[in-house]
């Protein structure tokens, strides 16, 4: 793990030591898409306009979304991969029926996000500027409350799309897989409410004269990984982040929760018997079995330790690492062709 996925788990850990009440103050329900594309369309022909998306993909191997306005007048395109975000806005026209053109004022829009990965399952981006839709000027682009350098000459978006058209209709890409929020100005964002929204953990926007605010792909009620409780849909950006151990440590336990076989990269295979009262009885490590050797512990009546030692058992077996009975520990015992090291605990005086 690199120094800013630990950022991320602490400020994980921050959150899971206080006492948390949160506010939540957007849709619950799924949001109609046709209205937010045709509202994202009225943004992009505005004057000035900001729109603001939280992405989600919890494998965080890339984020897109690509749709279409309903009054066919823009084709809106967001993705992130490698270290580039990428933010196209097609200007569009139907000029025949069952045709479509992409129209030459289009927007490409391209920031090196390499300073901020890795990214984690939601992802905050705002573009904001003057006249969107007609790409006169180059807009913001902010990720996860940082303003970052915009190019209009990068690489071509490592993402496709495919228009098709009918007889007398034209569908078109249709895929919001990663949208989650979409919020919608008719005006720019402060950088202190861009910042402030990036760092709020449960989606809450500061500033509430949007013209729209729109979302998908909302979870079922309690629905892991994002969801706040099993009550709601209410989502948090916290999500548990497990390193990606190549060296991993098993156990394997019996009806009692105790230790049966243990695993591990530098500790290799410890195994355990206990006597049918769950007390250790015999244990052997990898480097015992080459030679046949195991640990054992003996106890009196009262369940007091009498014996521990090491014994070497050629002969003897045990079966797989769970419960014996007491003639199988007397018998294994009594088949031990010696005992390098014992041990005795002090007895009663008379």
């Amino acid at each position: 793990m690199n120094d800013n996925q630990f950022g991320y788990i602490d400020r994980a850990r921050d959150q899971d030591t206080a006492a948390v009440s949160y506010t939540y103050n957007g849709p619950e329900t799924a949001s109609s898409l046709p209205a937010a594309m045709t509202s994202l369309s009225a943004t992009l022909s505005a004057s000035t306009g900001a729109v603001e998306m939280w992405l989600y993909n919890n494998s965080q191997t890339y984020y897109h979304w690509i749709e279409g306005t309903p009054d066919n007048q823009y084709l809106f395109q967001v993705g992130l991969a490698g270290n580039t975000l990428n933010i196209d806005v097609f200007p569009a026209a139907l000029p025949l029926a069952g045709t479509y053109e992409l129209l030459p004022a289009t927007g490409h829009y391209q920031v090196d996000i390499s300073t901020l990965l890795p990214l984690y399952p939601f992802t905050h981006v705002v573009l904001q500027g003057n006249n969107l839709g007609a790409a006169t000027s180059t807009p913001q682009i902010w990720v996860n409350g940082h303003q970052l350098t915009v190019s209009t000459a990068g690489t071509p978006a490592p993402f496709g799309f495919t228009i098709k058209a009918n007889t007398g209709s034209v569908t078109l890409p249709d895929s919001i897989q990663s949208l989650k929020h979409l919020l919608l100005y008719n005006h720019l964002l402060s950088p202190a409410t861009i910042t402030t929204d990036a760092n709020n953990i449960f989606f809450s926007a500061s500033d509430l004269t949007y013209t729209g605010w729109y979302r998908f792909n909302v979870p079922a009620p309690g629905a892991p990984p994002t969801t706040i409780n099993s009550a709601t849909s209410d989502e948090t950006s916290l999500i548990d982040t497990y390193p990606n151990q190549v060296m991993q440590t098993t156990y394997a336990y019996n009806a009692t929760n105790q230790v049966t076989q243990q695993t591990s990269p530098d500790g290799g295979t410890n195994s355990y018997w206990y006597d049918l009262l769950s007390r250790l009885v015999f244990s052997q490590n990898d480097k015992q079995r080459p030679n046949s050797n195991w640990s054992y512990t003996s106890y009196d009546q009262l369940g007091r330790i009498t014996e521990v030692g090491q014994q070497q058992n050629t002969t003897g077996t045990l079966g797989n690492p769970d419960y014996v009975s007491n003639a199988t520990i007397a018998t294994f015992n009594a088949s031990g062709a010696s005992r390098r090291t014992r041990d005795f605990a002090d007895k009663d005086l008379p």
